[in-house]
């Protein structure tokens, strides 16, 4: 099964938003995924602490929802794992900071290289904590996941200290 990131083409990345259009004749894969309706032709994502994700379907109809720092626009289970794979398509796939401080979207907008030093810490309660480029990132049930979850997305792995790894695309 194809991941999100496959199914769309980057059409803007400003520091203030993202915009990728859903490729042709990807209904079926979309629908795939469990949780869109096979009729999304755009998404655009704005970038801060606070997220707005909007979806345009070929009806010319769209939605938006928004979750972040300052709260969050309640919403199913179902609409907050398409924003979630809306979010990790544009982050992982595409390599754009989206969900971070001002700060770091401007360091990932002058950056040419698409390398990112990952920080993994623990294991604790919720298992290994993940650092990407100084900022976090989420929780893996272990550094293998992790490493995984990244190579899955296109990168290179390389380990360069204890728990530190450099990743590329």
């Amino acid at each position: 099964m194809k991941k999100l990131y496959q199914l769309v083409e980057l059409v803007s990345n400003t520091k203030d938003a993202v915009v990728v259009k859903v490729k042709p004749n990807s209904e079926m894969d979309l629908i795939c995924l469990g949780c869109f309706n096979g009729d999304e032709t755009m998404f655009r994502m704005t970038k801060g602490e606070d997220v707005t994700c909007t979806v345009w379907n070929k009806k010319g109809g769209h939605y938006s929802w928004f979750w972040g720092t300052h709260g969050y626009t309640c919403v199913s289970d179902e609409m907050t794992q398409r924003g979630h794979m809306i979010q990790e398509a544009i982050e992982h796939g595409l390599d754009i900071r989206v969900k971070a401080e001002k700060k770091f979207i401007d360091a990932d907008m002058a950056k040419t290289n698409h390398q990112h030093k990952i920080i993994f810490y623990g294991p604790n309660y919720y298992g290994v904590c993940c650092h990407q480029d100084g900022c976090y990132l989420r929780y893996f049930n272990t550094v293998a996941e992790g490493v995984k979850f990244f190579q899955e997305y296109g990168y290179t792995t390389e380990l360069i200290g204890q728990g530190t790894w450099l990743i590329s695309k």
